[in-house]
């Protein structure tokens, strides 16, 4: 209600929080006609968990979400011939964070994200009108009478609309993605360049630079950031030594081969390892009585598989191991990581190591830990994490065709410039060609194994997932051992 209703009821901080009550859900909308200080407001209904801003109550980024709510509400004003302040987004949670403090909700209902709807509506709405004028263009422009391109939109001509060119670092639903990464590559597009987006190319437009190969893209990066968006102080300079090797006619790696380097100190015994893991996406959304969790969130976020490898000191051949769960659960969960800890203290013992590294890359696997830890109630043994992107940040290793400090962004070019040696075992073996590709693959693929089988490890497609998997792993041992020969 506008003036007299019910007020929203506050949080501990005593910010006043819209909330649901699902109660009545069943209950005819009421005829608004004889209470004219009432009125209807839009609550936008998303799957994803809500990202809210440090007060807790709206919307956070999500400019979709913003204009979808927007539109909506404008249409509503229309039909009711009044002015709405606000619209909402019902997400499966709530997440915010307040001075290094994480909070959530823990139902859907607990915590809508507002989104504010009053304010300049029609500067609001201006990036909609501007997509229904492309879609006209378009329609319009896109193919002559002949059956050719019309004028400017050939994104590989020399003069393309703006709206098609590519954004590297963008993921585009299937086919688009190969095409985006098609005209990035044949039109050297600034979003190639790591943490550069489409207004850190605008910027540099300004500036007469659209082009990664540019020779003066460099030097700007690294005198000046701050006028770049997306690149910062703490960046620039790996991102600058990124572009330098790139546009070298000569260098592989930057720092070139037998540039010393610190590299990871030499353990008894090392270990590399990757896990694969599912998100709680798989909800059912039914109701308790109807089996499910509902409003809660259901679905079960944990680690399926852990994948690793070692050098065997006796044969000095590759070890690998790898465990899968039986069913998406926390049991099984607690199962495969006890059985890896377990291994990795067993090989261990039986060379009289003294010393151990567990090479990862990322912090991915650490978080999964202690999330797991979590999960089960208490905290898992401590690992000996050793982060080798934290390695190739620290020392501004970068790969000619690399953009980015990623395990793939990092191996792949790497690959190319020294491919395995079968003799000596030197190099990078490529990643094997099957149905697991990405991570996310490997996330579908444990989802789908524990609907369809009994047992997780008996799906037919888990053996092109474990194949990835060790590829992850050995490819870590792989850089490692090319880093202390190359960077001694």
């Amino acid at each position: 209600e506008l003036n007299k209703g019910r007020p929203f009821p506050q949080d501990s901080a005593g910010t006043r929080i819209p909330t649901m009550d699902f109660d009545g859900l069943s209950e005819p909308s009421p005829n608004l006609k004889t209470k004219p200080d009432w009125h209807y407001r839009v609550v936008d209904v998303k799957f994803s968990s809500l990202g809210l801003d440090a007060s807790g109550a709206f919307i956070s980024g999500h400019q979709d979400y913003r204009l979808q709510v927007r539109l909506y509400t404008r249409c509503l004003e229309n039909i009711l011939g009044c002015t709405i302040p606000e619209g909402y987004i019902l997400g499966r949670c709530a997440k915010w964070s307040k001075k290094k403090v994480d909070s959530k909700t823990e139902t859907c209902f607990q915590r809508l994200g507002r989104i504010l709807t009053a304010s300049a509506p029609d500067a609001l709405l201006s990036d909609l009108r501007a997509l229904q004028e492309w879609l006209s263009h378009i329609r319009t422009n896109a193919i002559t009478a002949s059956g050719k391109l019309g004028a400017g939109m050939d994104p590989l001509g020399t003069s393309p609309h703006p709206n098609l060119r590519p954004h590297a670092s963008a993921k585009h639903p299937s086919p688009w993605s190969n095409a985006n990464e098609h005209v990035a590559n044949q039109t050297k597009d600034l979003t190639k360049v790591h943490k550069l987006g489409v207004k850190g190319r605008n910027d540099l437009a300004t500036k007469r630079i659209t082009k990664w190969e540019d020779p003066n893209l460099e030097v700007e990066i690294r005198t000046n950031f701050s006028g770049i968006t997306g690149i910062a102080i703490g960046t620039a300079p790996l991102i600058a030594d990124m572009v330098k090797v790139n546009q070298s006619k000569t260098e592989k790696t930057s720092p070139a081969p037998k540039t010393s380097l610190t590299t990871p100190v030499q353990e008894d015994i090392e270990f590399y390892v990757d896990f694969e893991t599912v998100n709680n996406d798989n909800d059912n959304l039914e109701f308790p009585s109807n089996g499910g969790v509902f409003p809660e969130r259901g679905g079960t976020a944990l680690i399926y598989m852990i994948g690793c490898g070692h050098i065997d000191s006796s044969t000095n051949k590759w070890v690998f191991k790898n465990w899968v769960t039986k069913q998406l659960s926390q049991p099984e969960e607690e199962r495969i990581i006890g059985e890896w800890i377990d291994h990795m203290n067993s090989v261990s013992s039986s060379v009289g190591a003294s010393s151990k590294a567990v090479y990862c890359w990322s912090g991915a696997e650490k978080t999964n830990m202690k999330q797991a830890g979590e999960r089960r109630g208490s905290p898992y043994p401590s690992v000996d994490w050793v982060d080798l992107e934290k390695w190739v940040i620290g020392n501004k290793f970068t790969v000619k065709g690399g953009w980015g400090t990623g395990l793939k962004k990092v191996i792949k070019p790497l690959e190319a410039h020294f491919p395995h040696n079968p003799a000596t075992g030197d190099g990078f073996t490529p990643w094997p060609v099957g149905l697991a590709t990405d991570g996310e693959a490997a996330l579908m693929f444990g989802t789908r194994a524990s609907l369809d089988y009994t047992d997780m490890n008996t799906a037919p497609f888990m053996k092109d997932v474990v194949s990835y998997n060790e590829a992850d792993c050995e490819t870590m041992y792989q850089f490692l051992k090319h880093i202390r020969k190359h960077h001694k």
